[in-house]
């Protein structure tokens, strides 16, 4: 959290198309228009850093909980 920007909301979505609608309905909902994020895809480099990185078996034990 942003220091003083007080309390947040967060909607997760997969879909990749977020459309009009979708951002009328959350502003209606809670009253504030949405800030959209887009995460971009991985390339294939990105996935075998990612999952190639050594893992703590107690790090393994919280993920997978």
């Amino acid at each position: 959290m942003v220091r003083g920007a007080g309390p947040t909301s967060a909607s997760v979505s997969r879909s990749y198309v977020w459309d009009e609608a979708r951002t009328a309905a959350v502003r209606d909902c809670f009253g504030v228009k949405p800030t959209i994020l887009r995460l971009e895809p991985f390339d294939d480099d990105e996935q075998r850093q990612l999952f190639s990185a050594p893992m703590k078996k107690s790090q393994a034990g919280k993920i997978l909980r």
